[in-house]
């Protein structure tokens, strides 16, 4: 079994799939069994709860700037699913759960402060969607680890805040709408910048859609996220698409076939059938 990658998006994914139970780059990114880590055992970057389930513990911790690297591929790896962001992600641990719940459960609660002292500042930032976001998974949290009876009075009050009502009066809708246009306008360029740099095409584009290419000096098909499985492995699995065989559990390269249903869905990557058949015509397959 290989366990030495140079490229680190192929460690993220094999780890998010628990398709082997270690690997690492030739440096500073590796896995054992569910953690994933940069530089070492003392900067864990995301746990799986189980791997039979969706769920991730992801850190809120920073290093450097080569852990924001590590840290932004295994984001991408786990982007379909369950995620948690928090200052101590080793939870399947069973030593000293209670001071690392403290210690999460202050960093929702002080986040969540934080938040609510920016809003009532605020002219034209909107936090509402953050302080949501945030109290509902600090909810979803607490119902996980079943902690509702450790809450203090004050903390049990705040699981109960509907955010729209935190704030009346407030009316951030306008300015929401705008971030968002702007957000999808970025999503759109990047895609641009992406198959323009990689393949030279021309497409209709579409923000968040996984595309695909081909590798001529590895011999690799490569989507946008950075994974890559071989060529002649793509072109199996895209024969027995072809033929309505059933591909769920498939391996190709470190990945497994989750299901097609309309979108080829292949670990964190659902691929939609128009850009699997618009390689196959690249490839004469």
């Amino acid at each position: 079994m290989k366990t030495v990658f140079t490229d680190i998006n192929v460690v993220a994914h094999l780890w998010a799939s628990q398709a082997q139970t270690n690997a690492r780059n030739s440096g500073n990114f590796y896995f054992n069994g569910l953690t994933i880590y940069s530089y070492g055992s003392h900067f864990p970057i995301a746990q799986i709860w189980d791997k039979d389930n969706n769920i991730v513990f992801f850190t809120s911790r920073n290093y450097s700037n080569t852990t924001s690297k590590h840290k932004g591929c295994v984001s991408y790896a786990i982007n379909h699913k369950k995620r948690f962001t928090l200052p101590d992600v080793e939870l399947n641990s069973k030593w000293d759960q209670d001071t690392r719940h403290e210690k999460n459960k202050n960093y929702y609660l002080n986040t969540i402060e934080e938040l609510i002292k920016k809003q009532k500042k605020a002219r034209k930032y909107n936090y509402m969607p953050e302080i949501g976001s945030l109290l509902n998974e600090f909810r979803e949290y607490i119902n996980l680890f079943k902690l509702a009876g450790k809450l203090i009075k004050a903390e049990k009050e705040l699981l109960t805040i509907d955010v729209n009502t935190l704030f009346a009066g407030c009316n951030f809708t306008e300015l929401r709408e705008k971030k968002e246009k702007q957000k999808t306008a970025k999503q759109i360029a990047d895609n641009k910048k992406w198959l323009f740099n990689w393949s030279g095409l021309h497409l209709k584009y579409k923000a968040n859609k996984v595309y695909l290419r081909y590798n001529k000096e590895s011999d690799e098909i490569e989507t946008s996220k950075g994974a890559r499985v071989p060529a002649r492995e793509s072109k199996i699995l895209y024969d027995r698409i072809q033929a309505g065989k059933d591909i769920k559990g498939m391996k190709i390269g470190y990945y497994t076939v989750i299901s097609l249903n309309g979108v080829l869905k292949i670990g964190c990557h659902e691929i939609e059938r128009d850009e699997i058949n618009r390689i196959a015509k690249i490839m004469n397959w």
